[in-house]
């Protein structure tokens, strides 16, 4: 019976995973736990309400530790810049928009167990 649990488990779990181009200023949603990767420098705009009076922001936004983060003293959003390469996920669902001055569309690699492949 343990040779057969051992075979079973030794298939990689296949990760789900699209491309996305998000316009400025548009509102998207960010379902808890989906996982975005900049493929180009990005800044993303979060509702303040993400971060409760007791969270550390840490726990709340999952990403590396260099991650450059703008949270203003008044204002119902704060900012996440991304570089290229890097991931960042949601303890909780929100909505999200892309900040960007040039107007340009920018580009995301979405993973999480909701994400669909369409062949």
């Amino acid at each position: 019976m343990l040779g057969f649990l051992k075979k079973k488990s030794a298939a990689p779990a296949k990760k789900a995973e699209a491309i996305a181009r998000q316009p400025p200023g548009v509102i998207f949603p960010w379902p808890q736990g989906t996982v975005l990767t900049a493929l180009e420098g990005a800044t993303i705009a979060l509702p303040m309400a993400l971060l409760g009076k007791d969270d550390p922001i840490g726990s709340v936004v999952l990403g590396p530790a260099d991650m450059q983060m703008s949270i203003p003293k008044e204002g119902d959003t704060f900012l996440i810049r991304l570089q290229p390469g890097m991931s960042v996920s949601l303890a909780k669902s929100c909505q999200g928009r892309v900040v960007a001055d040039d107007g340009q569309p920018r580009r995301f690699k979405i993973s999480g167990s909701h994400v669909t492949n369409a062949a």
